[in-house]
């Protein structure tokens, strides 16, 4: 109901059209990062080319492509994203240290950020042209030969057990399926044939077969309970309850007083006093003092 309510309220900045209006509005995204409806493509960028109804820019009709976020902006993030590290493939292995294409990595996001909210964008775009030029070989090798990072490699190969695992499983339950209709119909073919070739009376070979029937329905639920039962075994397991034990801390010297020793003695008024925004996550003046006093005992018995 919730995203039904969502949809009901996606509109195009530009016209004013909403899904309420029209059921099958679209939202087309384009290098800006600002919003059409597919009838204002169609209608602003019949010739092919037209101005940004928010920004002014120039944009061509051939760059446009479905939105995807409720954001735009995200949209524009995720292209610019895309198209930088096809531009800039660079792995692990093209740098000396861990920590330069850390750097590396660092850098990239400050581009990405830059160009997506339209800051320093020639400065941008020439340190852009830079590394190209600085990594042209390494580029080129990455993107003639499809490497992947760690990470990427990583993600393939969980995603390839994944649908592995998805097919055995497939098929076993195809297999499983293709007995129980062979068990089905090798039942009726054998009632059938003993209601043709038997002299036994009808009504005993009848129920000779509903027996077996219902012997092999009772095995079966035996079956599907053990597996019942497993499942709900793996699904009653608990782990153990954590059970917070303060810390305790050497110093070397006399006990630490508690938060409420600190607050008798009238120790917390000449300590950080923590703001709002500090409480609410968490701080309290004792933590202060308490670091204060572990400081000024330590070492003093040693």
């Amino acid at each position: 109901l919730l995203l039904n309510r969502m949809d009901e309220n996606l509109m195009c900045p530009n016209c004013g059209t909403t899904k309420y209006r029209n059921p099958s509005l679209r939202l087309q995204v384009n290098l800006c990062g600002h919003s059409f409806c597919d009838k204002c493509v169609e209608i602003l960028f019949a010739r092919g080319s037209a101005n940004c109804y928010e920004c002014k820019v120039s944009l061509r009709r051939a760059n446009f492509r479905p939105q995807i976020f409720d954001d735009p902006s995200i949209d524009k993030e995720v292209y610019i994203r895309k198209n930088l590290m096809k531009e800039l493939n660079l792995l692990e292995e093209d740098f000396d240290t861990l920590g330069q294409y850390n750097d590396f990595l660092e850098e990239v996001e400050f581009l990405v950020i830059s160009l997506a909210n339209n800051e320093n964008t020639e400065n941008t775009k020439q340190r852009i042209e830079d590394l190209k030029s600085q990594y042209k070989d390494n580029i080129f090798r990455n993107n003639k030969g499809h490497k992947m990072s760690k990470d990427q490699t990583e993600i393939r190969r969980y995603l390839q057990k994944q649908k592995e695992a998805a097919d055995e499983m497939r098929i076993k339950l195809a297999f499983e399926q293709s007995l129980m209709e062979k068990s089905k119909q090798s039942n009726q073919q054998s009632l059938i044939d003993d209601l043709q070739n038997s002299n036994l009376p009808v009504e005993l070979i009848m129920k000779k077969h509903q027996q077996h029937k219902e012997i092999n329905t009772l095995f079966e639920r035996k079956d599907k309970n053990h597996h019942d039962d497993i499942s709900d075994e793996v699904d009653n397991l608990e782990d153990e309850l954590f059970h917070y034990e303060p810390m305790e801390i050497e110093t070397g010297g006399p006990s630490l007083p508690t938060a409420e020793e600190c607050e008798k003695l009238g120790l917390l008024k000449f300590v950080y006093q923590p703001t709002d925004v500090d409480i609410a996550g968490g701080f309290q003046p004792y933590y202060s003092c308490l670091r204060s006093l572990g400081d000024a005992y330590n070492c003093l018995f040693t």
